[in-house]
């Protein structure tokens, strides 16, 4: 997964984190752990994580979820795959499996994680609700894992109609249908467009 990609995930991850923390004291400390965690400062978010006080004040899910962020900010894929499997046995309310589900999702199709990215596919069919998460992932996945290419024409319209800084996961999708055409040149345009784009979206929910 390219750094971009890996930024732009924590970085909305940490928006919906931000809703998450309840407390006023659990949400001083989440803005704690999230600034040490976008500075780079790993040894001392840490640190903070083990405190009493922290683990006392920020719901277990909170803490093991804003982890969870701090591993893909490393793209430490061992620890990161250990999260998500401990996430399955854990009971999550609504907003939570859907948060899960949908990071578990884009970081292992990203990663090409046929197996896992399957279960996450699944998962999120399955839910009674979402219907704009569930034809965004099948399109994902159509694309990516099935190498289907029909879309290509609605995609471009579509992406069309967008502000620029919310094109990037379309643009992504698209770089990839021209990779199963074995466009290469297409394939790289659409896929420098969608970096820029992605890394305008991180810009812009870093400064909310």
């Amino acid at each position: 997964m390219n750094t971009w990609t890996i930024v732009l995930i924590v970085l909305v991850a940490l928006s919906f984190f931000y809703e998450i923390a309840m407390s006023w004291m659990g949400k001083k400390y989440v803005n704690q752990l999230a600034d040490l965690l976008v500075a780079g400062k790993y040894d001392e978010f840490e640190a903070l994580t083990e405190k009493r006080a922290v683990k006392a004040s920020v719901a277990p899910f909170n803490l093991d979820y804003i982890k969870l962020n701090s591993y893909l900010m490393r793209n430490d894929k061992e620890k990161i795959i250990k999260a998500f499997d401990d996430f399955r046995n854990k009971r999550l309310n609504k907003a939570q499996k859907v948060e899960v589900l949908s990071s578990g999702f884009n970081y292992f199709a990203s990663n090409n994680d046929a197996e896992r990215t399957e279960y996450y596919h699944d998962e999120i069919n399955k839910l009674p609700e979402n219907e704009g998460l569930k034809k965004q992932v099948n399109l994902l996945y159509d694309i990516i894992y099935l190498k289907k290419t029909d879309m290509l024409d609605e995609l471009l319209a579509e992406t069309e109609e967008l502000e620029e800084v919310l094109r990037g996961s379309n643009e992504y999708l698209i770089a990839q249908i021209y990779e199963n055409l074995g466009d290469t040149r297409k394939n790289k345009e659409y896929l420098k467009l969608a970096e820029k784009h992605m890394q305008q979206m991180a810009d812009m929910v870093k400064k909310k």
